[in-house]
């Protein structure tokens, strides 16, 4: 009988954090961060304000079997326009899905779209979570990606894998900044330290990314 209502009350607990966490739909507006989302993490955001423009969510979030997919661009742009835009994608793995599992399963730093990577480190913990940190700068026409994807956006991906998966995504289009390889290191390293920092509930911001505007 203890037992028992001990576990309800686990779950009442749980069902109320849940519902307090922050959950995304369509056309949402973000500004600076978002703070909890899917009682997960804390993501940063770059300066501005930041609209979902795609979101995919499946599953039950309460039970933690269920994934998101979420695209975000500048609020102040039109769909036609975001080609050539900065964007954000936001993808966040429950403890319980099965597509936390596949995630875990590979690397996306491995993949041929981050060939020439300026930064690429993939942390592989004995215990089978892993963090990434990758950069490909595709304004660098040196990087042969960059001429078959015919883009020059800034690409950085940091991708988390623990009890649930936090996968992040930052591209800023290399026209609009200062692409140089020391500049783009630099925003990469900044970058990953905030996002850690919010993972860990610490102070973060990505402001900073104004400075290195052209």
């Amino acid at each position: 009988m203890i037992k028992t209502i001990l576990f309800s009350a686990y779950i009442f607990i749980t069902s109320i954090a849940v519902v307090s966490a922050q959950q995304f739909s369509l056309d949402d507006t973000y500004e600076s961060k978002i703070k909890d989302a899917y009682g997960i993490t804390d993501v940063p955001l770059p300066p501005g304000k930041w609209k979902i423009f795609d979101l995919e969510v499946v599953g039950t979030v309460d039970t933690g079997d269920f994934f998101v997919y979420a695209s975000f661009m500048p609020a102040n742009i039109s769909d036609q326009e975001r080609r050539y835009n900065d964007t954000v994608n936001i993808n966040l793995f429950g403890s319980s899905s099965e597509e936390t599992d596949y995630r875990k399963s590979y690397f996306i730093c491995d993949q041929n779209w981050f060939a020439g990577s300026d930064i690429m480190k993939i942390d592989k913990r004995p215990d089978g979570t892993f963090e990434e940190k990758c950069g490909v700068n595709l304004a660098d026409p040196s990087v042969n990606v960059g001429q078959v994807f015919g883009n020059t956006a800034m690409n950085y991906q940091y991708t988390l894998c623990e009890e649930s998966c936090v996968e992040l995504f930052y591209s800023f289009e290399g026209d609009n900044y200062k692409h140089d390889r020391e500049n783009f290191i630099e925003i990469g390293n900044k970058i990953f330290s905030n996002v850690e920092n919010a993972i860990a509930g610490q102070s973060n911001s990505l402001s900073f990314i104004s400075n290195y505007k052209n």
